[in-house]
């Protein structure tokens, strides 16, 4: 078994690959800088992690924060072609009711472009906070 939190990573990139828009360019914790022939992309992340103490017995509930970033080729048309990615990211994201994600929803949007990698890029980063419970001598098992 793995930490829940690669659990929740690995299946929001399980979840997102083969998309129309971006097909198998979903990266999890990418290191490395995006070239041309990777966009457009998403990238998935866990960023932060809150843990709350339950009153009964060892529970933990844990409201792990879920980032996809969508990162494409600035155009004319940046807004609209990120946008369309976020429509098949957000209903792919919905359709994840029987998995880890079930208790996922989407907290924020954020609109950027940014200046690096062989040209300009776009990028929306939507924030997904998803909440899981294990013990806490097992972070493994969602409960």
């Amino acid at each position: 078994m793995t930490h829940i939190r690669q659990q929740i990573r690995e299946r929001a990139g399980t979840a997102l690959t083969g998309l129309t828009l971006t097909g198998s360019n979903v990266f999890q914790s990418r290191l490395y800088p995006l070239i041309d022939e990777d966009l457009p992309c998403i990238l998935v992340s866990v960023d932060s992690e809150e843990i709350d103490h339950e009153t009964t017995g060892d529970i933990l509930r844990r409201n792990v924060l879920l980032t996809l970033i969508i990162k494409a080729q600035a155009t004319a048309d940046i807004d609209d072609v990120m946008d369309s990615i976020g429509v098949e990211v957000e209903a792919a994201m919905a359709s994840e009711s029987a998995t880890i994600l079930s208790e996922s929803v989407l907290i924020n949007v954020e609109v950027d472009l940014e200046a690096e990698g062989e040209q300009p890029q776009g990028a929306l980063k939507l924030s997904y906070q998803v909440t899981v419970f294990t013990t806490k001598s097992d972070p493994e098992t969602n409960l």
